[in-house]
C-alpha cells in the first residue's frame, strides 16, 4: 500500500497496533478482567503468543515493523536502536479500569510522525479515547491508521496473530518473489542510504496518564501538586481511590500537554518522595 495505494501522498503519520499478541493481552485484559498472567497463558492456548512470548510482550516485534513502516514512509532509514520502546508486561488491571473511567481504551501502539524537529518513532502502551478507530481494533486484529497529505485518514486492518494470517503473509511475500524471478526483474530498491533524524523522546510533547501509589494522608495530594506545577504540568482531571486513612492508596491524574523531560524530572521528584510508595506509571495519551 505504501509503496502504491499511496504514492501519490507524503506520509504525516502512522498509528499503529501491529502485533496481535499484545492486542489480544489487553483485550482480554479489559473485556474479561483477567490479570496479565492469565490473558497470557489464553494467548499461548490459542497459537496467538510463543512459548517464549519476550519479543511481543516487550514491544520489539512492533518496534522492527514500525522502523520498516517508516522507511516506506518517510523515504530514509530510521535506525531500530532509535526507537523508544516499552512493552506491555507493566499494565495492570488497575491502569486498564482507571483509563476506562476517565474515557480510554489501552493500546500498544506503535507510532512514527514526521514533525518539524526530526522523526517520531516508538512504540508504547498508549491510552486511546474510546471513540479512536484504533481503540475499538480487538482480540488479535491489526489495526494501521496512515494519514496523508492528499488522502487523509487511511486504516489498513485485519487479523495479526495466529498460524492462518501468519501463513497468508508469508505466502504474499514469496508470490512476491516468484514474479520478480519469472519476470526478470529485479525489486525495487530500499531507500536505507538516507539516515533519518530521529527525535529523542525527551522532546517530545504529549497529555500523559500518572498513577500514583501513596499514602492517604492529609497534604498529599498538594505535594505531588506542587512538584507537578513547578515543572510546568497541569492537571486536568484526577480519580482518588479507597479513602483509608494511613493506608496506600492509588491516585490518578490526567495531565494537559507537557514536555516528556519535564515529566521525567517530576517523576525524580515524586518518586522520592516518602509518601509515593511505589515507581509512578506513565503512559502517554493519543488523542
Amino acid at each position: 500500500s505504501l509503496r502504491e495505494s499511496f504514492v501519490a501522498n507524503q506520509i504525516l503519520s502512522i498509528h499503529s497496533i501491529i502485533n496481535g499478541t499484545c492486542n489480544y493481552i489487553l483485550t482480554r485484559m479489559s473485556k474479561d478482567h483477567l490479570s496479565f498472567e492469565e490473558a497470557l497463558k489464553e494467548a499461548q492456548a490459542k497459537g496467538y503468543a510463543e512459548a517464549d512470548p519476550t519479543l511481543d510482550i516487550s514491544g520489539a516485534d512492533a518496534a522492527h515493523k514500525i522502523t520498516i513502516l517508516a522507511m516506506l514512509a518517510f523515504g530514509g532509514l530510521v535506525p531500530f536502536s532509535a526507537v523508544s520502546v516499552e512493552g506491555i508486561t507493566g499494565i495492570t488491571s488497575d491502569d486498564i479500569s482507571f483509563a476506562k473511567e476517565f474515557g480510554y481504551a489501552i493500546k500498544l501502539l506503535a507510532i512514527a510522525k514526521k514533525t518539524a524537529g526530526g522523526i517520531e518513532a516508538r512504540v508504547q502502551p498508549t491510552l486511546l479515547p474510546k471513540s479512536h478507530i484504533l481503540a475499538n481494533v480487538e482480540d488479535s486484529f491489526n489495526g494501521i491508521l496512515l494519514h496523508g497529505d492528499e488522502v487523509g485518514d487511511a486504516l489498513l486492518y485485519g487479523r495479526g496473530a495466529g498460524r492462518h494470517p501468519t501463513a497468508s503473509a508469508v505466502t504474499s511475500d514469496l508470490v512476491d518473489i516468484a514474479r520478480l524471478i519469472v519476470s526478470g526483474q529485479r525489486s525495487a530498491p530500499l531507500p536505507v542510504s538516507r539516515l533519518l533524524k530521529v527525535k529523542n523522546l525527551s522532546a517530545i510533547e504529549s497529555r500523559y496518564y500518572l498513577r500514583f501509589t501513596a499514602l492517604d494522608q492529609p497534604g498529599v495530594l498538594a505535594r505531588i501538586s506542587s512538584v507537578l506545577a513547578r515543572q510546568r504540568i497541569s492537571i486536568s482531571d484526577m480519580i482518588q481511590k479507597e479513602r483509608k486513612a494511613g493506608k496506600v492508596v492509588p491516585l490518578i491524574f490526567i495531565t494537559h500537554h507537557a514536555h516528556e523531560d519535564n515529566i521525567r524530572r517530576a517523576l525524580r521528584r515524586l518518586n522520592q518522595l516518602s509518601v509515593v510508595k511505589a515507581k509512578t506509571q506513565v503512559l502517554r495519551i493519543e488523542d
